[in-house]
């Protein structure tokens, strides 16, 4: 191997003998090109960089890459210099046969490097050139994307004498440079010193800078001092911004953040200039306001900007950053009144502080940065404004209902289970300093440091605490040594004090013992003395006989407040659950049960029932309760009342019977992610219908039936979270309350568990759920799809594989399964069945389905049209056509028969597409009372005569091959509402024979023109079609 000293003296040997050196061209050669072999290989290129693969994209990255690529050869050889330029501006053809024996083991040599280093077409020009080609190929590739064309130097003026330089002046400049530059080598022409410098003062965006160099034009003549001038200024606020200042005359720097559509504001001790806490407390601020278009406004300071810009470079989402002009403080006037309000609130903390602490406040200390932040906290969450809301309320459509203490008390929180034994303190002692932005944590400060814990169960409030005066004089998570201010640290530190190690080992989890509602053992619950019953959510409820010398317990109030799932959710105010004594197992209706008294009448007609029947049904409702493991015990959990709901259900052995369902009623007070469950949609339970019908290459479409299998008292198979306590029945002892071990109708998690336990279920079995969509789920080996919607299951296959589907819900679920629908020859047992009050039926040609005829009699009884002469079309725009009073409004009464209507027409369009148009006019009337008015009752009669003249509308699955695609309809009609003048949405998708799903809504905005109507139409009918087509492949159904 040559060494590096060895090539450099060759390079520099070649390069001397080959300076000043000219090809010889022979042009009169005859005979083909024929590629010499190369006569001296390449010098040693290991130790220089490869140039990047050009693929033709743009000109100008085609200008970067030949700049990096003449580099790169006239590294290994100096005499490509001369040769690339000769090629590049030859206007003839740069054939090997024209050159010298030593030129042309070069143009080989370049042909080589050129294959391996182009792509696309660069490529194809080299290889249409010639084989060993190479200067004739670098030559057509530089004149394709480097054309000699006059408006191509116009257009690099222009652009020359439009150039900006922004924040990076360093940058810019070296840019306009090379720019400069390369016109002068492209047009021959230079650029007077004068012309720079005029665009260099006229394009600078920093106002200061251009006074700057305007009013020292006497010492700044020429081009090359304004740019040394620049670089100067530009790399000395670079390092000055980048260095953290020492604290002058006592003074902290605080930042303030203001959200101006909301209001919220963010506040903080930094140290002046870019620093990561800084740029993280401005992150955290645009994170929390959920901004993903931002414009950044700030001063002209250099430590702000450089911070903003900081700021604007780490966030994900689109920032625009602007300056305030100097001297105006109008221009950011929403952070000059967020400063006024922060200062306020500060002063405030800090007075309420000394008076609590009988100290005075330092701002060194380790208490104020905390002061600051918990100050621009409370602002956003409880500071009213002029519209009468918080900017929390502004930001987040309702009121904030965390736990809040006072800044700096005292308080107790929950030391970490892993890190203590079971015979541990579980708590201790710790300073409040505020709350977390992204979540609903607590900081606290202890001797060994800062953090955060979800919880903080109590307080010591008393002033003459010890440990409080102790901890504010010694202690906390900031410090200043040398005048420079310590931010906070951003992860959480441990708040045990002492050892972390437990001194007594937690028992393993396979020894743990049972909950104290499975141990089966006797016990007893002392009462709790409880004030006088209010309207607060946060007081007690009184339960029973009352203790006086018993001791209130305090719990804090947490309305509305999210927690952790695996985090007990506590109420305030909770009551002991029930007096001392034993439970009493539930088998029957108690003797002491007050139906007699209260009565009991149907849920849905108000007719009274039977009080015997009442009874026995009750009893039956209790005994499933126990036979499910529901009961009480004592604990701290949430509260809720519960009902009995009561009606006509026929039994077996009894057609009159009667149902009572035990039913919870806790209330949707806030929304909580922890408890939403989906539903599949209506279309999935058709796609099985559809599925049955389509025979899958190499079998038969006739074998298939549909299963269908409803679940006894459901809810009660699926486990509770254990955060519920219900207060029995009014009919009941109400002194003694049930601890759900089990789901219960009326809590708001029941549809989640309930939807977790079939999905346990069905996985274990073997069967896969469609991603998307919910209880929906698929048996590769079975070849069994079943759709579940709350207790009704749905599924079809062959007569063996639902067998084994029959054999899994007996032994998961208390099911009853249903007669099949098919043909009877492969297990058919019957040839129509009902499905979620839809009728289903099978003949030769296949199934149907078609909605439940009662509720188009019903609507055609409820308006009177029973007698009237039915309409071809469920809409006209001729109704109501010469009446005065369309516009007229209902009575109270008319209206509220309206809506009833209107939404039944509505829960029967989902089945009746060609009522859906209609639908969509009649429904704009049930918004409010107000604009219900004669025109929309009209419309409503018209659908009735409709409904008369065609009470049914059948949905036909015929037996077909699979089909290889499935088929979205969409179109629109523009302008359809002559009000509004909003367009209309429609689709129809069909799979095959088979329509699955079709749909008519109004479009959310108005069209301006019918391609755009036609064009949200046909997003929305894609939408649709993409969720069809996955549910499709996933069942196998679709190639």
């Amino acid at each position: 191997l040559v060494t590096q000293e060895a090539q450099l003296l060759q390079l520099q040997a070649s390069g001397l003998g080959a300076r000043g050196r000219q090809s010889t061209f022979d042009t009169d050669m005859p005979g083909p090109s024929q590629p010499p072999a190369p006569r001296a290989g390449l010098v040693d290129t290991r130790q220089l960089g490869k140039p990047e693969v050009f693929k033709g994209s743009t000109e100008e990255s085609f200008s970067d890459w030949s700049f990096i690529f003449e580099s790169y050869l006239s590294c290994i050889d100096s005499r490509y210099i001369d040769l690339l330029e000769q090629a590049k501006f030859s206007k003839k053809s740069f054939p090997n046969r024209a050159l010298s024996d030593v030129d042309r083991d070069l143009s080989c040599q370049l042909y080589y490097i050129l294959v391996m280093l182009l792509r696309g077409r660069p490529l194809d020009i080299t290889y249409n050139t010639g084989l060993g080609e190479g200067l004739e190929s670098y030559r057509r590739i530089f004149e394709e994307f480097h054309p000699r064309v006059a408006s191509r130097y116009v257009g690099t003026l222009t652009t020359l004498l439009s150039s900006k330089f922004g924040d990076d002046v360093e940058g810019d400049l070296a840019a306009f440079e090379k720019s400069v530059r390369r016109y002068e080598q492209e047009s021959g022409k230079t650029l007077d010193e004068e012309m720079l410098l005029g665009i260099v003062v006229n394009g600078l965006k920093d106002s200061s800078l251009q006074s700057h160099i305007i009013r020292n034009s006497s010492r700044l003549k020429s081009f090359t001092d304004v740019k040394a001038e620049l670089l100067e200024i530009s790399r000395t606020n670079r390092v000055l911004q980048s260095r953290t200042f020492a604290l002058v005359d006592g003074l902290l720097p605080i930042l303030v953040i203001v959200d101006e559509k909301s209001g919220c504001v963010f506040s903080g001790v930094v140290a002046k200039g870019v620093n990561p806490y800084a740029t993280g407390l401005v992150t955290e601020a645009l994170k929390f306001c959920g901004r993903q278009k931002v414009i950044m406004m700030s001063d002209a300071e250099h430590s702000i900007r450089a911070l903003a810009e900081s700021a604007a470079k780490s966030w994900t989402g689109s920032v625009q950053h602007q300056t305030a002009p100097k001297g105006s403080h109008a221009s950011n006037g929403a952070a000059e009144r967020a400063i006024l309000e922060l200062a306020r609130q500060v002063r405030t903390l800090a007075s309420a502080l000394e008076e609590r602490y009988k100290k005075p406040l330092e701002t060194e200390g380790v208490v104020f940065p905390w002061l600051v932040r918990h100050a621009g906290w409370l602002i956003s969450r409880f500071l009213v404004k002029q519209d009468g809301r918080t900017p929390y309320e502004r930001l987040r459509g309702r009121d904030f209902r965390g736990e809040v203490a006072e800044c700096c008390e005292v308080v107790h929180y929950k030391l970490d289970k892993e890190k203590t034994g079971k015979l541990d303190k579980q708590t201790s002692v710790g300073v409040w300093l505020g709350k977390s932005l992204a979540s609903d944590e607590h900081f606290l400060g202890t001797p060994q440091g800062h953090g955060k814990t979800p919880g903080c169960p109590g307080c010591e409030c008393d002033d003459d605490n010890p440990k409080r005066n102790a901890w504010y004089t010694s202690a906390g998570p900031m410090e200043t040594e040398g005048g420079q201010a310590e931010m906070p640290q951003g992860t959480g530190q441990d708040l045990e004090s002492g050892s972390t190690e437990p001194s007594q080992p937690s028992r393993p989890r396979a020894m743990e013992g049972t909950s104290e509602a499975k141990s089966g053992q006797k016990r007893e619950v002392e009462d709790a003395g409880v004030p006088a019953p209010s309207s607060d959510s946060g007081q007690r409820r009184v339960t029973g006989k009352s203790s006086q010398g018993a001791k209130k317990q305090k719990t804090p109030e947490a309305r509305g407040e999210k927690r952790p799932l695996e985090d007990q959710e506590l109420m305030g105010g909770l009551p002991t659950l029930h007096e001392k004594g034993e439970w009493e197992p539930l088998f029957a209706y108690p003797l002491d049960g007050r139906v007699e008294e209260l009565g009991a009448y149907d849920e849905r007609t108000g007719q009274p029932l039977p009080v015997d029947k009442v009874k026995t049904a009750r009893g039956r409702e209790l005994d499933k309760m126990e036979e499910h493991s529901e009961e009480a015990r004592r604990q701290g959990l949430k509260i809720v009342r519960s009902r009995w709901v009561d009606g006509w259900k026929p039994l077996p052995n009894d057609p009159n019977g009667v149902r009572s369902r035990c039913v919870a009623q806790e209330i949707n007070d806030h929304e909580r992610d922890d408890v939403f469950s989906g539903t599949p949609p209506l279309r999935t339970h058709r796609m099985v219908l559809s599925a049955a019908a389509t025979a899958k290459p190499g079998r038969t479409n006739r074998r298939k039936r549909i299963s269908r299998y409803d679940v006894s008292v459901a809810f009660f198979h699926a486990v509770a979270t254990g955060k519920i306590a219900v207060v029995p029945p009014k009919d009941l002892d109400q002194s003694k309350l049930w601890y759900l071990l089990k789901a219960m109708n009326g809590t708001r998690e029941v549809s989640r568990q309930w939807s977790k336990r079939v999905c346990e279920v069905m996985t274990e079995a073997g069967f896969w759920e469609v991603p998307g969509i919910p209880d929906l789920f698929y048996h590769d080996e079975w070849c069994v799809t079943l759709s579940c919607h709350g207790d009704d299951f749905i599924a079809e296959g062959e007569s063996d594989d639902l067998d084994r589907l029959d054999a899994l819900m007996m032994q998961s679920f208390e099911s009853k399964i249903l007669p099949r629908i098919g043909p009877e020859e492969f297990g058919g047992q019957t040839t129509h069945g009902d499905h979620l009050h839809r009728i289903i039926r099978w003949s030769e040609r296949g199934f149907t389905w078609e909605a439940d005829p009662k509720y188009s009699r019903q609507i055609v009884e409820d308006l009177g049209l029973a007698d009237a002469k039915g309409a071809d079309a469920p809409c006209s725009t001729e109704c109501g056509k010469g009446r005065r009073d369309l516009e007229d409004p209902l009575d109270t009464e008319a209206a509220a028969k309206f809506r009833r209507l209107a939404g039944t027409a509505l829960y029967l369009s989902q089945d009746r597409p060609t009522i859906q148009y209609a639908l969509s006019e009649i429904t704009s009337g049930m918004a409010k009372p107000t604009v219900t008015t004669v025109e929309h009752e009209l419309k409503l009669k018209h659908l009735g005569r409709y409904l008369l003249k065609y009470p049914k509308e059948v949905w036909h699955y015929e037996y077909q091959e699979q089909p290889e695609e499935a088929v979205v309809l969409a179109d629109s009609d523009w302008g359809a509402c002559k009000r509004t003048r909003k367009s209309m949405s429609s689709y129809a998708e069909r799979f095959g024979k088979h329509l699955i799903d079709a749909s008519c809504a109004k479009q959310s905005v108005i069209a301006l023109s019918s391609g755009e109507a036609e064009f949200y139409a046909l997003v929305r009918g894609a939408a649709a079609g993409l969720l069809t087509a996955q549910i499709w492949e996933r069942i196998g159904s679709l190639p």
